[in-house]
């Protein structure tokens, strides 16, 4: 379905993000080419791609880097983030802050994420 490109949108967890790129620990210390396919092809055969994740480590460290040391899955595939504090749109002009969750600032989210955030004119609340 992926490779055929009958996929609309998929929604992918992952560790950390950097821009537009993905990118997932694999279950190996050494990955086997037969263990990365299939992210691959999810992350690109998707016409539109939403990353689902914590903002955060547990140790309270940012995901959302300016640069990754974890193995790439895909580049360029990312159009939406949604974490536990923000949406937030990938654009050519860098990560767009569209919502906020609730009882937190925008330099609350900005403090925990490494890349800098372009808020938007019509920043909301995150419904519920």
């Amino acid at each position: 379905m992926a490779r055929g490109g009958h996929v609309d949108t998929t929604v992918l967890g992952h560790t950390k993000f950097l821009k537009k790129e993905i990118w997932l620990i694999y279950h190996r210390k050494i990955p086997r080419p037969t263990s990365i396919g299939g992210s691959m092809d999810i992350a690109v055969g998707a016409t539109r791609t939403i990353v689902a994740m914590t903002h955060t480590t547990k140790k309270g460290e940012p995901k959302i880097v300016k640069e990754c040391t974890l193995p790439l899955t895909a580049k360029q595939c990312v159009h939406l983030i949604v974490t536990d504090l923000a949406v937030i749109e990938v654009t050519k002009s860098g990560l767009l802050l569209k919502e906020i969750a609730h009882g937190f600032t925008v330099e609350e989210v900005q403090a925990v994420t490494e890349p800098r955030l372009i808020v938007s004119e019509q920043l909301k609340e995150i419904e519920l």
